[in-house]
């Protein structure tokens, strides 16, 4: 834990005390020592002479999502509770019955499964585990499943911390990214990926005999938010939690599958290792919080912009351009203005197209934008992958989104 934690939890506990106070206290301790205690430990002698208990650094391994491999042991995962899947109890070929289920937990680089066999499983309840907690497990084992995907394993040394103190919990994401409909391509074929939208159509409960004569079951349905529509073919289980919903319902799908369709464009397919929740709109909020919007006069600085609105001002021109690595591409360049102040706005590569279709005294909502120095080194707006243009319908009053084909 660094020092300046250490500080922060000190001022938490004792409200008698300011940061100056505890920085005193801590360079008293190091100039006491001859030189010879870093910060940290410093901040935790102080700590411990207030009375402030101060966690421990865990000893074993942290690792990242990413860079877990199959037969990795002893190892301490932090991450935020994505999904909670319901206990399944089953008899195995020796007759014994056994109890088992399982957890997704996410990083800023990735997302595992967690599995729970027999007494674990009660860990679930007993630590009231839901989704949105941080949780830290230490002493698991890394092992390839039957699927073939990691699974993280408790093991007879495993433990699970719920909400760690020492733990910052604004670094985990509160679910992994949700991709839009929109950003749904080719290149997700054969992936995984979190998605939220609204039930527009749903099929009845159909069933199908498996390879080995036993009745599995489907459901169909299609999926829409602001920017698209999309099928999905949820199986089993998944399909039976399904079928009990109704139309205009938002669905919450993690860790489910992209695959491509014989005519080429794409579903998705809910699977036992997809979880599904039906949101409320207070949920929804907390998952998906609106974002800020920014006025033309606030933009002082390079970096990324969530949401500017405002009127075209200018008639939009296109241009072709030579990139550093040598591509020619389009650029379709315009001025924005607000109320506040005006800014220029250069749309790259296929938002080009989409921009060149606006006209003066359009009001248009432009979202996930970078910030950076063009012409002068006056700031003006940037286009990347994830930018969103919305164009308001003067007659409904309603946002359009300004899309290419999803599939493309």
């Amino acid at each position: 834990m660094a020092a300046e934690d250490i500080i922060q939890r000190i001022v938490s506990k004792r409200k008698d005390l300011s940061v100056e106070d505890i920085k005193a206290l801590i360079e008293a301790k190091k100039q006491k020592s001859g030189g010879y205690l870093t910060d940290e430990i410093a901040a935790r002698i102080v700590a411990a002479e207030l009375g402030i208990e101060i966690p421990t650094r865990t000893p074993r391994l942290k690792v990242l999502i990413k860079n877990l491999v199959s037969g990795l042991g002893k190892v301490t995962v932090v991450g935020r509770v994505v999904a909670v899947y319901p206990p399944r109890v089953f008899t195995d070929p020796l007759g014994t019955e056994r109890k088992t289920s399982s957890l997704l937990m996410a990083d800023k680089t990735g997302i595992i499964r967690i599995t729970l066999w027999n007494d674990e499983v009660e860990l679930i309840e007993n630590l009231k585990i839901r989704r949105g907690k941080i949780i830290r497990v230490s002493n698991g084992y890394i092992l390839e499943g039957k699927d073939g995907n990691l699974e993280l394993r408790l093991g007879r040394r495993g433990k699970i911390e719920v909400s760690p103190e020492d733990i910052r919990e604004q670094e985990y994401p509160a679910i992994p990214r949700l991709k839009n409909i929109r950003e749904i391509t080719l290149k997700q074929r054969n992936r995984r990926i979190s998605l939220i939208g609204k039930i527009r159509e749903k099929s009845s409960l159909s069933s199908f005999e498996r390879r080995n004569g036993s009745l599995g079951q489907f459901i169909r349905l299609v999926l829409t938010d602001e920017t698209g529509t999309i099928p999905i073919v949820a199986w089993n289980e998944q399909a039976k939690t399904i079928e009990k919903t109704d139309l205009n319902n938002f669905l919450l799908l993690v860790n489910a599958k992209v695959k491509e369709r014989i005519d080429h464009s794409l579903e998705i397919h809910v699977d036992h290792r997809t979880y599904v929740e039906v949101l409320d709109e207070d949920t929804l909020k907390q998952i998906v919080p609106k974002k800020k919007l920014i006025q033309v006069s606030e933009i002082k600085h390079e970096g990324k912009l969530a949401v500017l609105e405002g009127h075209v001002s200018t008639k939009p021109f296109l241009r072709e351009v030579n990139t550093s690595k040598g591509e020619t591409v389009r650029v379709t360049t315009f001025e924005v203005s607000d109320g506040t102040g005006k800014i220029w706005v250069s749309a790259w590569r296929t938002l080009a197209d989409l921009a060149l279709n606006l006209c003066v005294g359009d009001q248009v909502r432009i979202e996930n934008v970078r910030i950076k120095k063009g012409f002068k080194d006056e700031l003006e707006i940037s286009t990347i992958s994830s930018t969103r243009f919305w164009v308001k319908d003067k007659k409904k009053k309603k946002w359009k989104l300004l899309s290419p084909s999803i599939n493309n």
